[in-house]
């Protein structure tokens, strides 16, 4: 960016870089929620974040991280549970069976696209979410839940500068330093509500399992 070489073109003077961090020297007299020598840090805030099959705990959760930096649009097949979803924090929710993604999408967003896709579904739909993203955003696959095999458009993705990348939380917790900034996310979002861990149902079946009368393996069906 400062040699000019950069895709991005800021408006000067502009700061280097997106991101910052520092230690506050000085408050302003209606500033609260600080002080003096906490550590804090600048990442910019995103637009729109697509998080596909919103209603599982992952989804949920990202819904409730993204609500930091990001405008969580949850996306659920049917409107069943549109209520829910919105109660849970999404700022909008689409049915993916009942509405067309793309054009929603693009409405809610004033025709810009979202910048983040979380994806755990990837197969045919893959595509549709490519359509629905940003110029220069990221598509994030950590899941294949659909059967059919995930479809790449390779015109959206090189002609728009669109990213494509996967997510294993096995490959991340096999760093110690990136396990203890997760471990540290969680603890936080946990403490100061930002995470709501979402229970839909809880089974008795432990009380079986410890009274050890079972002969061969336990199937919990739903």
């Amino acid at each position: 960016m400062r040699s000019g070489h950069s895709p991005v073109k800021p408006a000067l003077p502009s700061s280097i870089g997106f991101e910052a961090a520092s230690v506050i020297e000085a408050l302003g007299p209606d500033v609260s929620g600080f002080a003096l020598g906490d550590r804090v840090a600048l990442v910019p805030a995103y637009g729109a974040a697509l998080i596909p099959a919103a209603s599982s705990s992952v989804g949920l959760a990202a819904t409730h991280a993204n609500r930091l930096h990001a405008r969580p649009i949850a996306l659920t097949r049917t409107s069943a549970k549109v209520d829910a979803l919105l109660g849970y924090g999404a700022a909008e929710v689409v049915a993916t069976a009942e509405q067309d993604v793309v054009a929603v999408v693009r409405r809610l967003t004033d025709d810009k696209g979202a910048h983040l896709v979380f994806d755990p579904v990837g197969g045919s739909a893959f595509p549709q979410l490519a359509r629905a993203t940003a110029n220069g955003g990221i598509l994030i696959l950590y899941g294949a839940l659909a059967t059919d095999p995930t479809v790449v458009p390779p015109f959206d993705i090189f002609a728009r500068d669109l990213t494509i990348r996967g997510l294993a939380l096995p490959y991340l917790t096999r760093d110690d330093a990136q396990l203890a900034a997760l471990k540290r996310f969680v603890g936080d979002g946990l403490a100061d509500g930002t995470l709501r861990p979402t229970i839909a149902r809880t089974f008795a079946f432990h009380r079986f399992i410890g009274a050890g009368e079972q002969i061969g393996k336990i199937i919990v069906t739903p």
